[in-house]
């Protein structure tokens, strides 16, 4: 688990909108200023200024604005990152390749922007809303675009799990507006990743992880939950646990390296241990490579206890009185 795993939902960091060529100045940059090291073009006739950062995701979002249709909206992950999914920063899990930007247009669309994903959608009314200046898709039909469109069943997995973790979509709802979407699209992996996404995930990395104990036949993994034991106390949450075996999986980011995390990492995994729950560590590298964590999990779950419940030295049971910490 990672500090940057927090939190699931974000208000949307302001954004800078651009903006057309103004021969006066004022709405925008006189074509000479254009010009010069001020003014950042974003697409053809539109700027933003130059100390505008468009690596953050919200002003990704922001610069395919101009691309609309009139009616348009932006859908998928933008849609949902804009109404406070903090884990859908538009980045694939090497954390270098870029989500396109999806918008859901009218009939009379816009060209296809370079670095957006566009796409013919007629929209309901009352489907969308603006925030922070941006026309964003409702977030229940945003995350069903983004799960219909995505490139393969884990990535729309994940953002299945990022929004219900930001708790922007609604089991009942999601049930009704899939079940509407016969002859959709992309709806079959849709509702395949619905099936598979969980609530209580503090990351896109564990939404993987767990997907790679699916592949083999971990299928009831434990989300988050805290584990205690028998006297009380607890031991921590790993980010997922195998009950059955007694086995803790868990992710280990960036924000697992310094001296201090390194040390609390330990001193939770000594305890995790010492009541008979096998503990793996994971990295974006092993992520990387499916198959080989795959089998690393089969070999470490061999290994481990297989208690039954009534000899457990823990216990999944929270003490009298026990309430879990802000943030959980």
């Amino acid at each position: 688990m990672d500090d940057e795993e927090l939190p699931a939902w974000r208000p949307p960091v302001p954004v800078v909108l651009p903006v057309r060529l103004d021969p006066l100045g004022r709405a925008g940059p006189t074509r000479s200023a254009a010009r010069g090291r001020r003014w950042r073009r974003t697409c053809h006739g539109w700027y933003v200024p130059s100390w505008v950062d468009p690596t953050v995701p919200e002003q990704r979002v922001a610069e395919a604005v101009p691309h609309l249709s009139l009616g348009g909206v932006v859908t998928g992950w933008g849609a949902l990152r804009m109404r406070g999914a903090h884990f859908l920063d538009g980045r694939a899990h090497d954390h270098s390749t870029l989500w396109p930007v999806t918008l859901a247009q009218g009939w009379h669309a816009a060209p296809r922007p370079p670095g957006a994903g566009v796409r013919q959608h007629q929209l309901r009314v009352g489907d969308c809303s603006v925030v922070g200046g941006v026309p964003v898709h409702a977030a229940v039909p945003a995350l069903v675009d983004e799960m219909r469109l995505a490139p393969d069943l884990a990535h729309a997995v994940v953002c299945a799990d990022a929004a219900r973790a930001a708790r922007l979509v609604t089991g009942l709802e999601m049930s009704e507006t899939l079940a509407a979407g016969a002859g959709w699209l992309g709806i079959d992996q849709a509702r395949r990743a619905w099936e598979l996404s969980r609530d209580g995930v503090r990351s896109p990395p564990e939404s993987r992880l767990r997907l790679v104990g699916r592949e083999v036949d971990l299928t009831d993994l434990l989300v988050n939950v805290p584990v205690f034991s028998l006297d009380g106390r607890l031991l921590g949450y790993p980010d997922l646990l195998d009950a059955v075996a007694g086995l803790a999986l868990e992710y280990d980011g960036a924000g697992h390296r310094s001296v201090a995390r390194q040390r609390s990492d330990n001193l939770r995994e000594e305890q995790l241990r010492a009541h008979a729950i096998e503990v793996l560590r994971v990295t974006s590298l092993d992520l990387a490579r499916p198959l080989a964590l795959g089998r690393r999990v089969l070999d470490v779950r061999a290994r481990c206890a297989f208690l039954a419940p009534h000899a457990r030295a823990w216990t999944l049971r929270p003490p009298p009185g026990w309430r879990p910490p802000p943030g959980r």
